[in-house]
């Protein structure tokens, strides 16, 4: 006598065990689209940038620059080195270093920086250490410069002043100057251009950089002080 297997009817099965076969299976969707499409940004400017390169190289390329790190890191930044690379025409194993050591700097500036770290600050401290700033003077202007647009020309300033050729110490003592006497931010990107102008009349950098010291205006005075009676005028009396 034969006996027939019955199937197990549908609403034997839990509904929450279900539900988590569903998920698993569109999970398994989801990473299957994704494999298939060997560019990310087949569109965009990393894969306009990628298509220079040979499949291995460009694999290897977009591999790096999409590798996972941690949260808010500013990738698009490794795609605008690529593009400028790709451009270029620069070897994919130079490209690759040259991304590899970028990160690096992005991940030490993140280090640095903090949870205030944006976009815009970190590229400005990224760029700074490349030029060999000591990281204690990199910590240093950043914590007397707090809010974001004032760090971010405060390091823009230092990698200028250390590319004209002051020394990071140096160039440290006159943005903290700076930082002190809380000028605007325009004033603190004129820095480097007031010290290579002092350098353009036969001064060395070091003393350069200490004359633009030296005819910065006093830090102000909360309230007011003593040198206000001369300096401002009596106000006017009822009587």
């Amino acid at each position: 006598m034969r006996v027939r297997s019955r199937a197990i009817p549908n609403r034997s099965i839990p509904r929450r065990r279900r539900a988590r076969w569903l998920a698993c299976a569109c999970a398994l969707i989801c990473l299957a689209v994704a494999s298939a499409r060997p560019l990310a940004a087949q569109d965009g400017e990393l894969g306009e940038a990628l298509s220079a390169y040979a499949s291995a190289d460009a694999a290897r390329l977009e591999a790096f620059v999409l590798q996972p790190r941690w949260e808010g890191f500013p990738t698009e930044l490794l795609v605008e080195r690529t593009a400028e690379g790709a451009v270029k025409g620069v070897e994919a194993s130079v490209l690759l270093a040259a991304l590899e050591d970028y990160a690096a700097r992005l991940d030490q500036s993140h280090r640095i920086l903090g949870k205030r770290a944006t976009r815009t600050s970190l590229k400005a401290t990224a760029d700074v250490l490349g030029r060999e700033v000591p990281e204690d003077i990199v910590r240093t202007v950043a914590a007397a410069n707090p809010k974001d647009a004032q760090l971010t020309a405060a390091m823009v300033a230092l990698g200028d002043l250390v590319a004209a050729g002051v020394p990071p110490r140096e160039a440290e003592e006159l943005l903290l100057d700076a930082a002190t006497r809380r000028p605007d931010n325009e004033e603190v990107l004129r820095l480097p251009a007031r010290v290579r102008r002092w350098i353009r009349q036969g001064y060395q950098p070091t003393d350069a950089a200490a004359e633009v010291r030296r005819t910065m205006g006093p830090p102000p005075r909360p309230g007011g002080g003593m040198l206000d009676r001369y300096t401002k005028p009596p106000p006017d009396r009822p009587f």
